[in-house]
């Protein structure tokens, strides 16, 4: 675990690292764009996005949860996305960002994470699995762009 980090909660000001880190995930988004989510994000109680920072008060990483009840599963946090700066992984703090959305989770009442990732992210599945994640089914997502 690494002490020269510390979790907290995201603020509109973080958003051009936010961007930054993003960008290292693999999602080509604008700053604006994330900017808007975030304000829509932040406003929401069923929304959680948590920031580790370094000593400096620098965000390193982030995790984004949030609350999904559907009609064929219990109500849980789905992980909307989680990312380390590359010059920051295999320190632990992802599992600090994993174990505070935990914390999040259970404070809401809810007994579950779960955590879609791309199939060529083995690296992250491995990362899943130490921290006692259970591989539960593999799948397709379908995307339509629509008209508005």
């Amino acid at each position: 675990m690494n002490t020269n980090i510390h979790i907290r909660k995201a603020t509109l000001t973080d958003t051009p690292i936010l961007h930054n880190l993003t960008d290292q995930l693999g999602y080509s988004v604008s700053e604006k764009q994330i900017t808007l989510r975030m304000e829509t994000i932040l406003a929401s109680r069923e929304h959680q996005v948590l920031v580790a920072v370094n000593h400096e008060e620098a965000p390193v990483g982030w995790i984004h949860g949030y609350v999904r009840t559907l009609l064929v599963v219990d109500k849980h946090i789905d992980i909307g996305g989680l990312v380390v700066a590359i010059e920051h992984r295999s320190q632990g703090i992802g599992e600090q960002l994993l174990k505070a959305i935990e914390t999040w989770a259970q404070g809401e009442g809810v007994s579950a994470v779960r955590i879609a990732s791309n199939v060529s992210r083995a690296q992250a599945h491995d990362f899943y699995l130490r921290h006692g994640y259970t591989h539960v089914k593999d799948s397709k997502v379908f995307h339509k762009l629509l008209s508005v």
